[in-house]
C-alpha cells in the first residue's frame, strides 16, 4: 500500500497569483466577483479558492456552475484537470485507494480536507498491513464524512424559477461566465448557502459552516448589465467586493508575447480593448456605423418585390 499522503495541499509552491486575486483569497466577503478578460488568471484563481475551502473545512460542498454542464466540461473542468490538480501532488491523484476521487466522469470530485489527511493517517499508522478492501472500506466510512465535495452542473432550467436551486445547499457556489446569467441566479444561489461541516472547529453552533460565499467569475459585460448594476449599487458594503482584472497584471503566468499579442487584438476597438485587456465594464455598440459606406444605392429599390 502507499504510504500516507501529505499534510498540505502544497499549493504555495506553484501558485501565483497577481495582487488583485491574492486579496480576493484573503476577503472574507460573502460576495466576491472576479472581473477580468482574457488571460487574468480568474479560472485558476476560482479553481485553487474552491479546493482551499475544501481543504479548511472539512465535509464542505462546493458547485461549480455554468450556464450549460457541456461548457463547464469543455474549460472549467479542463483547468481544474490539468493546471490545477497535477501541482497539489499525490494527494490530488486518484490511484483507487486515496482520498481524492473523480466520480462520474469529473462531474464530482471528493477532495481531501486537513481533518480527513489527519485521520487518514492515523488510521494508517494503526493499520500498516490493511489491504486494499480494508482501505477502501475505510475511505467510503469514514473519509466520505470528513472529505469534501466539490460539484460541477449547469445552472437549472430558467422554467422552474424559485424552485429550481432546491437541492443545491452548499457551502461555496461559484458561477463562472456569470455575465451570461441572471441576477436572479444569484439571488437564489445566496439562499442555498447552508450545509452541515464534519469540523466543529469551523461551524457554528448548530453545526453549519461558517465559511460560506458565493464568488462571480466573470468577463466584463457593458455598462447596464445587472453585474456592473450591482457593484455600483453595494459600494460601501463590506459582504459584497468586486475585483477588475487586467491581463497584464498576470504577465509572469503567461506565455512570453502573449500580453503584448492580445493588446494589438484590440487596441482598435476602444471597447472590447477595455474589457477584455483591462477588466473594465464598456457597452460594446457604441454607436459607431457597421456598414460605413452605406447609402441609400444600396437598398435595392430594384428589385422584384413580391406582389
Amino acid at each position: 500500500m502507499e504510504s500516507p499522503i501529505i499534510t498540505d495541499p502544497g499549493i504555495e509552491s506553484w501558485y501565483r497569483p497577481s495582487p488583485d486575486i491574492a486579496e480576493f483569497h484573503a476577503s472574507k466577503a460573502k460576495i466576491r466577483a472576479l472581473v477580468g478578460g482574457r488571460g487574468t488568471g480568474k479560472t485558476t484563481g476560482i479553481a485553487v479558492e474552491a479546493i482551499g475551502h475544501c481543504w479548511h473545512n472539512a465535509g464542505a460542498k462546493g458547485y461549480i456552475l455554468r450556464k450549460t454542464q457541456d461548457s463547464n466540461e469543455d474549460t472549467t473542468l479542463e483547468t481544474f484537470d490539468h493546471q490545477v490538480f497535477p501541482n497539489l501532488g499525490s494527494a490530488y491523484r486518484d490511484t483507487g485507494v486515496s482520498l481524492f476521487k473523480k466520480i462520474d466522469g469529473g462531474r464530482v470530485f471528493r477532495l481531501p480536507s486537513r481533518l480527513a489527511v489527519e485521520k487518514f493517517n492515523v488510521w494508517k499508522h494503526q493499520n500498516p498491513r490493511a489491504s486494499k478492501v480494508q482501505t477502501l472500506t475505510w475511505l467510503e466510512a469514514v473519509g466520505n464524512i470528513f472529505c469534501s465535495w466539490l460539484y460541477f452542473a449547469g445552472v437549472p432550467e430558467k422554467r422552474y424559477r424559485a424552485s429550481r436551486f432546491r437541492g443545491y445547499e452548499c457551502s461555496l457556489l461559484i458561477f463562472v461566465e456569470a455575465d451570461q446569467l441572471e441576477q436572479e441566479d444569484l439571488d437564489l444561489g445566496v439562499a442555498t448557502l447552508r450545509w452541515k461541516g464534519a469540523d466543529p472547529t469551523t461551524c457554528d453552533a448548530k453545526g453549519f459552516i461558517r465559511d460560506t460565499g458565493v464568488i462571480l467569475d466573470t468577463n466584463p459585460p457593458g455598462t447596464k448589465h445587472w453585474i456592473a448594476r450591482l457593484e455600483e449599487e453595494s459600494k460601501g458594503d463590506p459582504a459584497v467586493r468586486f475585483w477588475h482584472l487586467k491581463t497584464r497584471d498576470n504577465a509572469h503566468n503567461l506565455p512570453s508575447g502573449y500580453t503584448e499579442a492580445l493588446e494589438r487584438q484590440y487596441r482598435k476597438n476602444p471597447a472590447m480593448y477595455d474589457r477584455m485587456v483591462l477588466g473594465k465594464y464598456a457597452d460594446a455598440f457604441d454607436g459607431t456605423p457597421v456598414l460605413r459606406e452605406f447609402t441609400q444605392a444600396h437598398a435595392g429599390l430594384a428589385l422584384p418585390w413580391p406582389k
